[in-house]
């Protein structure tokens, strides 16, 4: 009977060192955000709005940064789409009720996000290295973020939400099998030894037996594990921000006097059951696009024609304002300039030459009939110069067939004498199956008409050839370009590009000389080839490309659209939770 009791004793024991040593499993909610309320709906907000203009800004970027640019892009994507997995049903959560770990993460994630925003909002010709250096520093960040974010559950129990932890879910079913199969094989000995006690002690023995049963046979069933593991403080409950709407940053913060410009207003609880408005030195906004998160408002240039710190708020459809955030409006710096610039073209071109000429002769005694053929040909490595500009002539008095238009030959110089008939026929060389003609071939049949008459006849024939080479077209030169912003600054003339093959040349050579905002002068030299993407020549914060023929420069001043990414985030439903995750 002892020895009963002590088995029964070491389980309640087990038991009850479970629930206490269990709570120091769970990481603790952050006590280091005191004033930062950021909600995980801002935080996502954030991120569609930075991996939008991280992905536009990638062409922008040298070659060995691009990975770069493209591998946080990638990222980004990632997090927004575990963070709406896991907190879907919770966005308004403020970062403070998450545990230490993930709140200060997705804090840093957050600032990161609206640092990239500020940087890249601003429609900069140049992604500098400090750019670099944040995208590399959010792709290590949300690595770590994501495997803590993958770990966690969130569960609404007794109309509260919850965030718990995988391992603490899963310790909870292995520890509850693990004690009811344990009680099961205690049990059953006991009751099958027939040595239970009699009396009172027998009901509260089979009582404790069944409620033991019961308690750990719910434990199985995932709500009531859940519902165990929170009130026995092993999940965190996460606070939502309080009625209002809420801005927490403004995507730019700094704008260019008399600019205009797309603003982008990161918060919480825009939605109202209705369209918010945005509030502008006293001026009534309507949003181009808006969700409960986040609103994008469009400045117009005598808007933004002020000086110093403007406040902005939010009013939602039920009355309700925010505080105001600031707005802050500064002079535009200094513009650069393309000072002067010099293109020369280089391509493949046409050089032609002229073939011949080849005399095609025939005599014809009385009524005999001669027959004639010539073949007239280019020099290797030369075509048949079959273009309009190549038009020849030829004796429409002669019978025969020949090409209609006479296209890289010419027939002259023909005489004939006597009385008789002459014919002839002219057909390209190769005959057929070539792409290109190398030549012409002059068959023919001259006759005399009587024993005592003949003919002579005579025809000397030309023909042009050409072949590719690499030549340079005409060098232009032009300027200044103010460099603002995106602009064409020049277009190579169209007439001088026909000398090159079907109107394209191979290159161009770009010397240019640009003034910095700065005031320094510097000289550059670059070969662009068309239709190759990503050929930026740069001088500080100016960049200068080439698209087909025509010269464009971007310099700072400015701002970019921010991306269409402006949608709705709807709460997802809480999904059914597995028995093991």
């Amino acid at each position: 009977m002892a020895i009963r009791l002590r088995m029964i004793s070491a389980v309640l024991v087990v038991t009850l060192l479970t629930a206490v040593v269990a709570p120091a499993l769970m990481p603790r909610r952050s006590e280091a955000f005191i004033d930062l309320l950021i909600t995980v709906g801002a935080v996502i907000a954030g991120g569609k709005v930075a991996g939008g203009l991280v992905e536009g800004a990638v062409d922008k970027a040298e070659d060995a940064a691009r990975g770069i640019m493209q591998e946080a892009a990638t990222q980004i994507n990632k997090l927004i789409q575990q963070l709406e997995t896991t907190y879907g049903n919770a966005l308004n959560t403020t970062l403070d009720s998450l545990d230490s770990f993930t709140g200060q993460q997705l804090a840093k994630v957050a600032t990161l996000f609206d640092q990239i925003n500020q940087a890249l909002m601003e429609d900069v010709a140049v992604i500098q290295q400090a750019v670099i250096d944040l995208l590399k520093e959010v792709n290590q960040m949300i690595q770590q973020t994501l495997s803590r974010l993958e770990d966690l559950i969130v569960v609404g129990v007794r109309g509260a939400t919850f965030v718990i932890d995988k391992t603490t879910y899963n310790a909870a079913f292995l520890v509850a099998v693990v004690l009811l199969a344990i009680g099961l094989i205690v049990f059953t000995k006991l009751l099958w030894s027939g040595k239970v006690p009699k009396g009172w002690v027998r009901v509260v023995a089979l009582s404790f037996m069944a409620f033991y049963i019961l308690l750990f046979s719910a434990l199985m069933v995932p709500q009531t594990r859940v519902y165990a593991i929170t009130m026995v403080g092993q999940g965190d409950k996460l606070n939502e921000i309080g009625p209002g709407a809420r801005i927490f940053t403004v995507t730019p913060a700094k704008v260019t006097k008399g600019a205009q410009v797309d603003v982008t207003l990161i918060g919480a609880n825009y939605d109202a059951g209705g369209e918010p408005k945005v509030f502008f030195q006293g001026q009534e906004i309507t949003p181009q696009a808006w969700s409960d998160t986040h609103i994008v408002v469009r400045l117009t240039a005598s808007q933004t024609n002020v000086d110093g710190a403007q406040s902005i708020s939010v009013k939602t459809a039920d009355g309700k304002s925010s505080s105001p955030a600031i707005l802050t409006f500064a002079a535009p710096p200094p513009p650069a300039q393309v000072v002067s610039w010099r293109l020369l073209p280089t391509g493949r071109a046409y050089e032609y030459k002229q073939f011949g000429p080849v005399t095609a002769t025939c005599v014809s005694p009385r009524f005999v009939p001669v027959f004639f053929g010539k073949e007239i040909m280019v020099d290797s490595g030369w075509e048949l110069a079959t273009d309009d500009a190549h038009r020849g002539s030829v004796d429409t008095s002669l019978a025969g067939d020949v090409p209609n238009p006479p296209l890289g030959f010419s027939e002259s110089n023909v005489k004939r004498t006597g009385s008789g008939n002459v014919q002839r026929v002219i057909t390209y060389l190769p005959s057929a199956g070539a792409a290109s003609k190398t030549g012409i071939k002059v068959d023919g049949v001259c006759s005399g008409q009587s024993f005592s008459g003949k003919i002579e006849f005579s025809a000397d024939y030309r023909v042009w050839g050409r072949k590719l080479v690499q030549k340079d077209g005409t060098a232009v030169s032009g300027g200044p370009c103010t460099a603002r912003g995106i602009s064409r600054c020049a277009t190579y003339p169209g007439d001088k590009l026909a000398m090159f093959r079907d109107g394209r040349p191979d290159s161009y050579t770009l010397m240019v000389t640009v003034r910095t905002g700065a005031g320094q002068t510097v000289n550059k030299t670059m070969v662009f080839t068309p239709g190759t993407p990503g050929q930026r020549l740069t001088v500080d914060d100016v960049a200068i490309w080439m698209e087909n023929s025509e010269l464009w420069v971007h310099g700072p001043g400015g701002f970019r659209l921010p991306p269409n990414l402006i949608l709705p985030i709807a709460p997802l439903p809480i999904k059914p939770l597995p028995i093991f995750r």
